[in-house]
């Protein structure tokens, strides 16, 4: 498919980064995939100094396959192409020692935390009218915490 002159410019735009905001369906990762590809192919930038985030896993997954397809697998060395949250989790598991945690530590998602907890209470006798965390954690609001950006309960468990 080809490019829009927009697209284009973006393609090859090699001082610095830049951040493609587009609507649904606009080609988004078509650039990125594209300018990727300029980037270790024409422009000499080593894989290892690229850094593609998306906010979806799917959209990463996408730019990724794509990135494949065009650039020679031993060309990609080093390169980062992920999603946001998956950077973040990797920089925590490489770099949780700093903040003074051990390793190993574990994410949870609410229906995790639900299910832990869940088990927690039940192997420590604790009687609940039918066992719902959701109530249980409403009664203990130190348990959890709310992320701002997606709505996620997380119990901090470090």
């Amino acid at each position: 498919m080809k490019l829009s002159p927009e697209q284009e410019k973006a393609v090859r735009h090699v001082d610095g980064p830049i951040l493609i905001f587009a609507g649904a369906g606009s080609g988004k990762t078509r650039v990125i995939s594209n300018r990727i590809a300029h980037l270790i192919e024409n422009a000499g930038v080593p894989a290892g100094k690229i850094v593609a985030l998306s906010f979806t896993n799917k959209s990463a997954r996408e730019m990724e396959e794509r990135v494949r397809k065009m650039i020679p697998r031993q060309k990609l060395k080093g390169i980062v192409l992920s999603t946001f949250h998956s950077l973040g989790l990797n920089i925590l598991k490489k770099h949780i020692g700093l903040l003074g945690y051990k390793h190993p530590f574990l994410l949870m998602n609410q229906n995790d935390q639900e299910g832990f907890l869940t088990t927690l209470l039940i192997a420590n006798k604790v009687e609940l009218k039918k066992r719902k965390y959701r109530r249980y954690s409403e009664k203990y609001p130190g348990l959890k915490t709310r992320d701002s950006h997606t709505g996620n309960i997380w119990i901090p468990l470090l």
